[in-house]
């Protein structure tokens, strides 16, 4: 997440925040109304990586010892040791369906629009 954040943050212009400096702008109204519809896309980039990046951390929670089960540990368990690929197909869809909501209510928001 902090990766495409501040690559985000580099692309906003220095003379931006020189500009908002000098007609009075105070730092949290810059931060509001300059910096943080520039980074938007920064910012949804950053949480559909993480997202999709933790579906296939099932491994680090068994050994870690988490007590939790969480969607990769089910979708290995049905897989692995108790051979219900049905199940483990359904429960593999819920991120799925989750990534595609969630980019649809993006588009619908048209953050994306000025890339």
């Amino acid at each position: 997440m902090i990766l495409p954040i501040y690559a985000g943050l580099e692309r906003v212009p220095d003379s931006l925040l020189e500009a908002s400096g000098d007609l009075g702008g105070r730092t949290g109204s810059t931060l509001r109304l300059i910096v943080l519809p520039m980074i938007w896309p920064a910012i949804i980039a950053g949480s559909i990586l993480s997202f999709s990046l933790t579906l296939g951390d099932y491994i680090t929670v068994n050994i870690v010892g988490g007590a939790n089960q969480m969607l990769g540990n089910l979708v290995y368990t049905n897989v692995g040791a108790a051979n219900n690929l049905p199940l483990a197909a359904a429960i593999a869809l819920i991120p799925i369906v989750i990534i595609f909501g969630y980019l649809a209510a993006v588009r619908r928001t048209g953050a994306l629009d000025n890339l």
